[in-house]
């Protein structure tokens, strides 16, 4: 075992001289195992080895005897400890998670602060059995080729030591150290997807393959090549891709081969942090051929229009906003600083946006769109629906709740980012004019 964990470490440069690293620390056989041979090569790196527990509170007693028994065991072996207590459950229903995501959420958070607090890497105890339960989930998940490469040795500051080493190796070096471990009463039960793997389908392929972990194993570092790779030519199609407005060329990403392609939505996708499974990537590939829009979560969508792609967050907009106009107003809203201030016709600057004086005579509000909407342009005298018109402007859509515009009713005067409607332009007899400012915010930090 020892042969083997000491090869990942070099291949992958999990370790350098003088590193600290956070031991991930749950109490499990694998866990202690981790710590205990990050002890043994402390002194060939020259490491500061600390450990964290995250206690979930899922168990009572059991999560409590787990909690103790990693600051005993920290303090045998003089190790610092890190420890967060969190209440998975109630968590979970609060942001609307399943108990297993929220508190592996939990747990890479709890890490990353402290890692951020001692410049540390954080070593998790994974090993070639949880690869192959976690090839298998995803593939039943229906898993593009990123999912089936498995769980990496390495990401970022996250190195796993003991990835390619089975659960029954990690048994036996304990047994062999004579060290002892707690059991999570819930690996029993079969309440967890992955659970079922563990007790019911990789048995079967055991039958069949005894080494069945080492070949999932060896499959996962060549697909990791491959995926590598895959994902360099991918950053230079959605980079060639790009378009000035942001969106990409539906007719760029269609010319790239069909593997890359493929890769190419997962990268945009997962820009927007959604990691799609290969049934929207295929439905993502349809709409880059002939338009449309796909649901990939209840907060993002891909969209392809007019020859564009893009993936988009909150695609249902801004909450409505409606307030009165007045001389003089000044307010922020979404990012941007709003300024409606009374000017003398000689004094409004030159390209700015201006309302006739006249207005204020009436209620005039500040809002978001709504449906029935118009605005006429001043040179053309055309009267269009705001629907069209941000169509015809290709204005994203996206984009469409969050401008502000000023109406009488559902007459458009000014609309933000177009201008001011005939029906808001001052006459040549004004002699006074709202001149209307829209500035990021960050332009008066």
């Amino acid at each position: 075992m020892r042969n083997k964990v000491t090869a990942a470490i070099k291949k992958y440069n999990m370790l350098n001289e003088g590193d600290t690293v956070i031991t991930a620390l749950s109490g499990g056989a694998d866990s202690v195992c981790l710590l205990h041979f990050l002890l043994s090569i402390k002194e060939k790196y020259n490491l500061t080895v600390l450990a964290a527990h995250v206690n979930h509170m899922l168990r009572g007693e059991e999560a409590q005897r787990d909690e103790n028994f990693c600051r005993e065991l920290c303090a045998k072996y003089d190790v610092p400890f890190f420890l967060k207590r969190e209440n998975i459950r109630s968590l979970a229903q609060t942001n609307g998670e399943s108990e297993e995501l929220c508190g592996r959420n939990v747990r890479y958070r709890f890490f990353a602060k402290i890692s951020g607090e001692n410049n540390a890497k954080i070593a998790t105890a994974h090993t070639a059995s949880d690869n192959l339960e976690t090839v298998l989930y995803h593939i039943c998940r229906g898993t593009s080729l990123n999912g089936v490469k498995g769980i990496p040795p390495v990401r970022g500051n996250i190195i796993r030591p003991l990835l390619f080493i089975t659960r029954r190796e990690v048994e036996a070096y304990c047994t062999a150290e004579n060290l002892s471990f707690v059991q999570d009463s819930t690996n029993s039960e079969d309440t967890y997807v992955r659970n079922k793997i563990r007790h019911f389908v990789v048995p079967v392929l055991k039958d069949i393959n005894p080494r069945v972990e080492n070949a999932v194993s060896g499959l996962s570092q060549d697909l990791l090549e491959v995926n590598t790779y895959l994902e360099k030519q991918a950053q230079k199609v959605s980079q060639s891709a790009l378009l000035p407005d942001g969106t990409y060329s539906c007719k760029i990403l269609l010319d790239a081969p069909n593997a890359i392609l493929n890769c190419t939505l997962v990268l945009l996708c997962k820009e927007k942090n959604y990691y799609p499974d290969r049934i929207k990537i295929s439905l993502c590939r349809e709409i880059l051929e002939h338009s449309g829009t796909v649901t990939l979560s209840d907060t993002c969508s891909a969209v392809s229009k007019q020859g564009k792609f893009r993936i988009i967050n909150d695609p249902t907009g801004n909450p409505f906003m409606e307030k009165t106009l007045t001389s003089g107003l000044h307010f922020c809203y979404n990012g941007k600083n709003y300024s409606f201030e009374e000017v003398k016709k000689e004094h409004a600057e030159s390209g700015a946006d201006v309302l006739d004086i006249r207005f204020l005579r009436q209620p005039v509000t500040i809002r978001t769109r709504r449906e029935g909407d118009v605005f006429t342009f001043s040179k053309r005298n055309v009267t269009k629906s705001l629907k069209k018109l941000m169509n015809e402007e290709k204005i994203p859509a996206e984009k469409r709740d969050a401008l502000l515009l000023v109406a009488v009713g559902s007459t458009v005067l000014w609309l933000e980012g177009i201008g001011t409607s005939k029906d808001g332009a001052p006459d040549d007899y004004s002699g006074k004019k709202i001149q209307i400012t829209v500035r990021e915010e960050a332009e008066h930090a």
